[in-house]
């Protein structure tokens, strides 16, 4: 991700939605102006009676003819007598070449990072863009903490990540603490990466430790019944603290939502509001992909390494039996070079176990496994591929057994056991009911795995029962 020019662009990846005390923060600091120029802003409390206001502006992109797009870009705060309390003004130029790859980045915005101090009262801020002649306008009415609030506005983004010690933000993050936040001024959770994020500040309340009741909600904006409710209490301490974390989202229809937070202490009670939008998955950017990304991608899942059949075996056994951060199983609807990115995107975020030799032998091991899974496990007369099978699910997951044996039962059945010794013992039988080396696990210890109830009446054979519980 780059920087752009005077002013400071960056490239829309997420968004963080504001709230405010006392009314619906998902309106009133969302600000849609002419020509889709947007601006979002939260607020956190600094003490001494100031609220300090930061957020984005939202630039669309507009390029014509392969021209440089030059925009004029101006901030103002008035307070209730519309008296100009702050003002900023700059120019911004956007390249053609920036505007391709902010489109191929799934949106077509950039966005600016502001910031400002208000008192308590109501402001009205107004953004202003003029370029070739035509000038767009945002509005929105903020208010400053008349005094200290229990939480600060809520942040919701795509993603948010702990940054190391010295380690700054991107210039599409908002830097929080130690949080890089991705920031802009929409949201759009898509069913590739199906979590929503959110940070939010906790202050004092008094001069002790107290404990403050958290309930998160997330309802459709037009209304009705919660779909999500989770609750958790969080200590603060006499100096405050903060809370950063990720809800899962997967399974929400696409469409527009609210995530409400509650806060509770003794009889106080705040709500603060962020919106946010479930995509579909044909609308899923493919994420361009950068430092170990590339990498990866080159190495690993380029069409010269892997054709596309590979690709979608390697993204389908992703989605059974990941090794990092569970997949969705829409991925694997994902069009090719989607999934090609997605998969180098996915082990970028895997440690390499051996980070000083060129290869990543995570990705190795794991493909090893997918490749023979497909090979040996796939059932040909019912179209089922390997890695769909008990058999190849569990050595996704575990690899090879360490010690494996089958066990012959009547007629044509037979049970096919295996033990991992490194692994607390874990135990897996599986048994071909059919004559057709369809194995389906019938027993086994992986408190993850579910042995069936009658698995003894399957088997039948007492001594096949016993070598099972013994092996």
């Amino acid at each position: 991700m780059k920087l752009l020019t005077t002013g400071v662009l960056a490239l829309l990846l997420s968004s963080g939605i504001p709230a405010t005390g006392g009314f619906s923060s998902a309106v009133a600091q969302e600000g849609d102006g002419t020509g889709g120029l947007r601006i979002r802003l939260a607020r956190f409390w600094r003490g001494s009676g100031q609220t300090l206001v930061e957020g984005v502006i939202g630039l669309p992109v507009r390029v014509v003819d392969g021209q440089a797009n030059t925009a004029l870009v101006e901030l103002l705060v008035r307070d209730s007598t519309g008296q100009v309390l702050h003002r900023e003004a700059w120019t911004d130029t956007i390249s053609d070449r920036i505007a391709s790859f902010a489109r191929a980045r799934g949106g077509t915005e950039l966005t600016r990072p502001v910031n400002f101090a208000v008192r308590s009262g109501r402001y009205q801020v107004t953004v202003a863009v003029t370029r070739a002649g035509q000038r767009d306008t945002a509005h929105l009415s903020i208010r400053g903490f008349a005094a200290a609030p229990l939480v600060s506005d809520i942040l919701v983004s795509n993603r948010i990540r702990a940054l190391a010690e010295g380690e700054s933000a991107g210039p599409s993050e908002a830097k929080k603490g130690r949080f890089a936040i991705e920031s802009g001024t929409r949201i759009t959770i898509f069913p590739t990466e199906p979590k929503l994020w959110y940070y939010l500040e906790l202050y004092p309340v008094g001069s002790a430790p107290a404990t403050e009741q958290l309930e998160f909600a997330i309802s459709r904006s037009s209304g009705g019944q919660p779909l999500f409710k989770t609750q958790r209490p969080m200590t603060v301490s006499e100096k405050g603290g903060v809370d950063a974390a990720g809800l899962p989202v997967a399974g929400l229809p696409p469409g527009d939502y609210v995530l409400t937070l509650t806060a509770r202490v003794n009889d106080r009670t705040e709500r603060r509001d962020g919106a946010f939008t479930m995509g579909t998955l044909q609308e899923s950017p493919v994420p361009s992909a950068t430092g170990s990304e590339t990498d990866l991608l080159e190495r690993y899942f380029s069409t010269a390494v892997r054709d596309d059949s590979a690709v979608s075996r390697l993204v389908e056994a992703l989605t059974l039996a990941s090794p990092g951060e569970s997949v969705p199983s829409g991925t694997t609807q994902l069009p090719v070079d989607a999934k090609r990115r997605f998969l180098a995107r996915f082990w970028a975020k895997i440690p390499d176990p051996q980070p000083v030799t060129p290869n990543h032998e995570m990705v190795e091991e794991y493909s090893q496994r997918v490749d023979f899974v497909a090979r040996e496990y796939r059932e040909r007369d019912i179209g089922r591929s390997g890695a769909r099978t008990d058999r190849g699910r569990i050595y996704l997951r575990y690899g090879p057994p360490d010690a494996k044996q089958i066990m012959p039962v009547t007629g044509s059945k037979a049970v096919e056991v295996w033990k991992y010794t490194r692994n607390r013992g874990l135990k897996f039988a599986f048994m071909d009911e059919t004559g057709f080396s369809g194995y389906n696990l019938i027993y086994t210890t992986d408190p993850n795995e579910r042995s069936l109830a009658d698995w003894t009446d399957r088997v039948r054979d007492v001594e096949t029962i016993r070598a099972i519980l013994s092996f």
